[in-house]
């Protein structure tokens, strides 16, 4: 990825904090955008149960954006989190307008919907 794309995402994130036991996402609830993890670590669930941890750096809430659905999975802070919010709008502008951030979207999306689909066999 390049510097000015980089520079471009982050600049169009909004920094924000997500306390300790908050849900950042709620499954089968209206998306809000996308976040990336810059601090602590949040459990994912599915039907109420766990299934993964996400650390920073990870994407959350990139199935709902990418393919125009509910929230697939509810995603609770375990510690307080610092995250860059990428707003509905936001970050569709980005995923059409950067093709890296468009490229993280899908790659993580994809890999999500396989596991879940591997899970549920």
């Amino acid at each position: 990825m390049r510097w000015r794309d980089v520079r471009r995402i982050v600049r169009a994130g909004r920094l924000g904090r997500v306390r300790s036991h908050r849900m950042i996402t709620v499954q089968d609830g209206p998306s809000d955008g996308t976040y990336i993890l810059l601090t602590g670590t949040a459990t994912v669930c599915l039907d109420g149960q766990p299934v993964g941890t996400l650390v920073p750096g990870d994407l959350v809430g990139e199935i709902a954006l990418v393919e125009g659905t509910l929230r697939t999975a509810s995603v609770e802070a375990n510690e307080d989190l610092d995250v860059l919010h990428f707003p509905t709008a936001v970050a569709t502008r980005l995923y059409n307008q950067v093709p890296p951030f468009r490229q993280a979207l899908l790659d993580t999306a994809r890999e999500r919907l396989a596991r879940d689909r591997a899970r549920k066999r």
